[in-house]
């Protein structure tokens, strides 16, 4: 296998790189949804000035209540030991960071859709 070669980057991330950060928080959020196996979708359009990758999956899904406390640091609905609570935190300040925002769909029992959106100029 050929070695790897790995840059230092200095400041912040490109937008695009930011946009991956955060499907790969939102994919491992939908497989962790998903305990006994179901389908997601990955999906990515460009609306005007924005472009968006959505994360769809067809697990447990969230009550209002938990939905609006999502993106508060330390908020978990897992076991103790099984998360911390600040992966969805830290990946809304990152993608806030570059203009952008996250959005959540979700209904109890059909499974949730992040979505993360971009300023298409940044990209």
């Amino acid at each position: 296998m050929a070695p790897v070669r790995r840059r230092k980057r200095t400041g912040s991330p490109h937008p695009l790189i930011t946009s991956q950060r955060g499907a790969s928080l939102t994919i491992t959020n939908a497989a962790h949804a998903m305990p006994e196996g179901g389908s997601l979708r990955l999906h990515t359009i460009r609306l005007d000035d924005e472009v968006a990758i959505s994360v769809s999956d067809t697990g447990r899904g969230m009550p209002p209540e938990i939905q609006d406390r999502i993106f508060e640091p330390f908020f978990t609905t897992k076991q103790v030991g099984e998360g911390t609570g600040l992966g969805l935190s830290i990946g809304l300040g990152i993608v806030r960071e570059h203009g952008g925002r996250i959005t959540v769909e979700s209904q109890v029992g059909q499974g949730s859709t992040f979505t993360v959106w971009l300023p298409a100029e940044r990209i």
